[in-house]
This record gives structure tokens, C-alpha cells and sequence, in this order.
């Protein structure tokens, strides 16, 4: 056992059978294994920027109760956050993702994926944004898959680049996309972002 893994065993909470942290802070942290998050629930602030994961990270089913960072993050590998949860404000800025990311039916208040580089496979599965949603200059150069996502009150900017992301039933809800702005209803791309169509 590893001493992540040592430390999340002594955190556990015997009545809810999961890890609690409190203030948690992995600033310029190198996770040099596989890191497992799963099912832990942060209570309070969660700082990972600079940290940088060489193995298989995994957020699956992790509650983030007030604000969470990674910024300047760098996963090398997998990262997980299916069935995430995050509460307060999130950010993925600067944020390289090497390989598979999933994010399949997490939801999130306000985050933002600026300046972020999804290098492998991406899926936003399920997601629901349910505040302000930010995806400025944030570039996908592989698939991406945003099927039956739900955006509200999402700023896709000019800079963001989406040539390789399917939307498949995402749903906008005063959405905008560089100056144009989606109305609230069903929205489909077809062979990228350029051609999109939306309806009431």
C-alpha cells in the first residue's frame, strides 16, 4: 500500500464507508503510481495545481464541497472523474490531458477548461453544467464526445476548437459560441463545431 493510499485508509469514515478530507493540498505534488481519489469527498478546498500525475488518476465518484483546483496539472496518463461532483468553483486551466479523459455524468457548477489540451480521447458523457461553464482557448485533438451533456450559461469562445468533438442531444441553455448566441433547446454539430444547428 502506498502512502496515498495509507492516508485515505486513515481518513475513512466508518459510517459513510468513504474517505473525508478537509483543507487538501497537493500543490506540485508528483503522483508517480496510480492515484485513487475514488469515492473520497473533500469537504473543504482541494488545491492540486503543478501537481502532475504519471499514472492512472481516478476522481471517480469524488465530492468536491467547495472549491477545487487543478491548474497546471499535468496527467500523463488516464484520468478519471466519472460521477464527480463538484460543488464550488472548478478549475482545469493550463490543464494538459495526455491520454483518455472521462468526465462521464459529472456534474459541476462553475468551471472552467481554459487554456486546457484534451490530447486523447475526452467524454463529457452525461455532464451537466449547471452554472457558468468556460471553455476558452481550450483545444480537443481527439475525440470528444459531449452526448446528452447539458450546458447553461456555457462561453465556448473563437479560440476554443472543437474539429474532432461529436455533440450527440447536448442541450444549451443560453449558451453562447463565440458571438452567436444558442438559444434554450435541443443544439446538434455535424463534422464539428462550424456547422451546428438549434432550435427552440
Amino acid at each position: 500500500m502506498g502512502l496515498l493510499d495509507e492516508s485515505l485508509d486513515a481518513l475513512q469514515d466508518p459510517g459513510a464507508g468513504r474517505p473525508r478530507l478537509g483543507p487538501a493540498q497537493f500543490n506540485r505534488a508528483v503522483f508517480t503510481a496510480q492515484a485513487s481519489f475514488r469515492r473520497a469527498e473533500f469537504g473543504h478546498v482541494a488545491w492540486f495545481e503543478d501537481a502532475r500525475f504519471d499514472g492512472h488518476a481516478g476522481f471517480d465518484r469524488t465530492e468536491f464541497r467547495t472549491h477545487a483546483k487543478f491548474t497546471r496539472v499535468m496527467f500523463t496518463e488516464g484520468a478519471w472523474f466519472q460521477d464527480a461532483s463538484f460543488d464550488g468553483e472548478t478549475a482545469f486551466e493550463h490543464t494538459i490531458f495526455t491520454r483518455t479523459a472521462s468526465f462521464d455524468r459529472a456534474t459541476f457548477d462553475d468551471t472552467t477548461f481554459a487554456d486546457t489540451a484534451f490530447n486523447g480521447p475526452v467524454d463529457f458523457g452525461g455532464t451537466r453544467f449547471a452554472g457558468d461553464a468556460v471553455f476558452s482557448n481550450t483545444h480537443f485533438r481527439s475525440a470528444a464526445t459531449f452526448a446528452d451533456a447539458a450546458f447553461v450559461g456555457a462561453e465556448f469562445t473563437a479560440a476554443a476548437t472543437f474539429d474532432k468533438a461529436t455533440f450527440a442531444d447536448a442541450r444549451f441553455t443560453g449558451a453562447r459560441f463565440a458571438d452567436i448566441a444558442v438559444p434554450q433547446g435541443a443544439a446538434s454539430f455535424r463534422d464539428g463545431s462550424r456547422d451546428y444547428s438549434a432550435e427552440n
